[in-house]
């Protein structure tokens, strides 16, 4: 009985060893993109902490999307999203004011 729940153990630890393992982080790797280069297109939702899509009271401001918005220009041309409420249906009017 002993040996069992010895073996039990060990097999226990090794389990959630390996899940640690799989799950610690890494570090990302530099963009490939050149100096001055930008992404084609990046998919855009404006969540922030607390905020969620499953919340029907959420309401992104303008000034947070714009924030984004002006943040994201730096490194691309193009958002797309993938919702047309909770705020986010003034994408397209901010995007245009930023570029």
């Amino acid at each position: 009985m002993r040996i069992a729940l010895a073996g039990l153990a060990v097999a226990a630890a090794m389990i959630v060893g390996f899940w640690a393992w799989l799950g610690a982080p890494v570090a990302m790797p530099n963009a490939p993109l050149a100096a001055g280069e930008k992404l084609w297109c990046i998919s855009y939702a404006p969540f922030r902490g607390d905020q969620t899509p499953l919340d029907p009271n959420t309401r992104i401001p303008a000034a947070q999307i714009d924030d984004d918005l002006g943040q994201l220009a730096q490194v691309t041309g193009c958002v797309r999203t993938y919702s047309g409420n909770l705020g986010i249906e003034q994408v397209p009017a901010l995007a245009a004011r930023t570029g």
